[in-house]
């Protein structure tokens, strides 16, 4: 059988599976339990840009490097955001 294996530093392998791929509620802390693991603060709901108004599930973030877009949104909770930045070479 296949094995997941995952290594992350601030959330989970299934939040980071839900990353922009998940339809979720309404932006927030309170929502959290729409993405990732159920009682655990591990996803976050955002809204989607150029979406006019969709919104998905993200992650929690330290910094860039722990997003696979390489770009970490400072708010009142930092999260991943949807849009790629470049990483320097």
């Amino acid at each position: 059988t296949p094995v997941r294996i995952c290594g992350l530093a601030t959330t989970t392998c299934p939040a980071l599976a839900d990353f922009s791929m998940t339809p979720c509620d309404a932006p927030g802390e309170d929502t959290a339990d729409q993405c990732g693991i159920v009682g655990l603060d591990d996803g976050y709901c955002a809204e989607f840009p150029d979406s006019g108004g969709m919104n998905r599930c993200t992650v929690p973030c330290a910094s860039g490097i722990d997003c696979t877009t390489n770009t970490c949104l400072s708010a009142t909770t930092s999260i991943c955001g949807f849009t790629i930045t470049p990483r320097p070479m």
